[in-house]
């Protein structure tokens, strides 16, 4: 638990007032959507960099990303 606190702290998304307690930043939301973007963005890079080095070019790899797109539920 005290792990996930610190995690969380570390991330700006909490913050520790000693006794007070502690607390949801105002700005905890974007924090997260901040750091949902990031995670996927590496994701994504990855798996362009696998894509190239598979031989695929620029319009392949789009084509691709645009199909799965159409498959993916919402």
């Amino acid at each position: 638990m005290a792990r996930a606190y610190k995690q969380l702290e570390d991330q700006h998304v909490i913050q520790t007032a000693g006794r007070k307690g502690t607390f949801v930043r105002d700005d905890a939301m974007q924090e997260v959507g901040r750091i949902k973007s990031g995670h996927a963005e590496r994701i994504v890079r990855e798996m362009v960099g696998a894509l190239r080095g598979a031989g695929l070019d620029a319009a392949e790899i789009s084509a691709l990303f645009d199909k799965a797109l159409l498959k993916v539920k919402p």
